[in-house]
């Protein structure tokens, strides 16, 4: 058995690449004071003008087909998080209400949607407004339907209003929390 080398990658590449939690991963169980203490962290490395910041390691396997559709990902590769799924599911949300309150503060919806087109989902001409969210191929995904529409919702700007189960209901306070961080800094 070999192993393949590993690389550091930049977060805007780590955001485009299709990822999917696979089934064997925990649930999403970061608690408040962990998502504040990563948030406050990347913050002041923001604020101290720091050209990288490390956030950790985030363990990824390239699959060679998609489990859900049978789908070969040789164009379009697809990975699963091995390690790492709690600060990448901080990380996409932070990233998601960002481009969302980009959204609210701006009538550009073009460029609106091209943020979301390279951190939420792919198209395949670029970003079209006329598509309906079903229709996209999400850079973001999960096994479990309530927790992949979670993520959905998350990305496309709109408040999840799914199945109320554990898991979903910990996304959610991760939503609430960095909505809240977020909205108190640009006030």
């Amino acid at each position: 058995m070999s192993l393949n080398p590993t690389s550091l990658i930049d977060l805007a590449t780590l955001l485009r690449m299709r990822k999917s939690i696979p089934a064997y991963q925990r649930d999403f169980v970061w608690d408040g004071d962990l998502i504040t203490n990563f948030l406050e962290d990347i913050w002041d490395k923001y604020i101290d003008n720091k050209e990288s910041y490390f956030c950790g390691s985030i363990v990824m396997f390239k699959v060679e087909e998609d489990s859900m559709s049978g789908m070969a990902v040789m164009q379009n590769p697809l990975y699963e998080i091995v390690d790492g799924q709690q600060r990448s599911t901080v990380l996409y949300t932070l990233v998601a209400h960002l481009i969302s309150t980009l959204d609210a503060r701006t009538d550009n919806q073009e460029f609106v949607g091209g943020e979301r087109s390279q951190f939420v989902y792919e198209t395949g001409g670029g970003f079209e407004p006329s598509q309906q969210a079903g229709s996209h191929t999400y850079r973001f995904t999960h096994r479990d339907s309530s927790v992949r529409q979670f993520y959905q919702d998350v990305g496309m700007g709109k408040t999840f209003t799914g199945n109320n189960d554990v898991t979903t209901k910990s996304l959610r306070s991760c939503q609430e929390l960095i909505e809240n961080f977020i909205d108190k800094l640009i006030v």
